[in-house]
């Protein structure tokens, strides 16, 4: 972890991408994947540096069921997004899934659902919380319309199956996946310990796979986290 002695010093900006077509993308076009980026620069914006990246997917079903298209084929564009689906949606009855409607006290009242893929922010800036509000960063500005922000409650797949083949970019080399702790029951404690700190919810008797959060839903967690670093 670095020492940061002048945080008054220091700009975290963020940046984020979202990709499209054209085209025709069937039910693709419903399936919004989105790139998010974390910088660290001087106090005039200069210098950036690469800390941090977050990949996240807005599922626009209200929009795929206006065009025609049912839940099920848009959240079967990846695998990880079935899973979900078949967490959180009656794909027979195109509605959320009840029991979990009922924890959230029949709030799921809009359409669509924000997903966050994966969040990586570079060993040496990790213990600063600077993923905490990178989170609060990405829901903030695109969980418009949502009813659900889920999370993934098992490390991801690279930091415990980590192949230096795998290597794609400088950054991920940076990350020194292949250093960190193998202990996978360990590791998924931890990180389903501190989802649930920061405000979502685990409901194992609903699905064991994802961590849920409901913006309808008052949440004093992820309420006091502070952009102010």
């Amino acid at each position: 972890m670095t020492e940061i002695d002048n945080w008054d010093d220091m700009d975290f900006s963020t940046e984020y991408k979202i990709c499209s077509s054209l085209g025709a993308m069937e039910n693709a076009r419903y399936f919004q994947e989105i790139a998010g980026e974390v910088f660290l620069g001087d106090f005039t914006g200069n210098n950036k540096k690469l800390i941090g990246r977050l990949s996240g997917i807005k599922i626009l079903l209200g929009k795929g069921a206006n065009d025609g298209w049912d839940a099920y084929s848009i959240f079967d564009n990846e695998q990880q997004t079935l899973d979900l689906g078949a967490a959180i949606y009656d794909f027979q009855n195109e509605d959320w899934n009840e029991q979990l409607n009922e924890k959230y006290n029949l709030n799921l009242v809009e359409p669509d659902v924000l997903f966050i893929a994966s969040i990586e922010i570079l060993p040496e800036y990790q213990g600063h919380k600077i993923g905490t509000r990178f989170i609060k960063d990405f829901v903030t500005n695109f969980v418009q319309g949502c009813s659900i922000v889920a999370i993934g409650k098992e490390p991801f797949y690279i930091q415990t199956n980590f192949d230096k083949e795998l290597i794609r970019d400088e950054f991920t080399e940076k990350m020194k996946y292949n250093a960190m702790d193998e202990d996978f029951e360990k590791i998924t404690y931890k990180l389903l310990s501190y989802f649930l700190k920061i405000g979502f919810d685990y409901f194992p008797e609903i699905n064991e796979q994802f961590v849920f959060m409901c913006p309808a839903e008052i949440n004093k967690k992820f309420s006091k986290i502070e952009f102010d670093l």
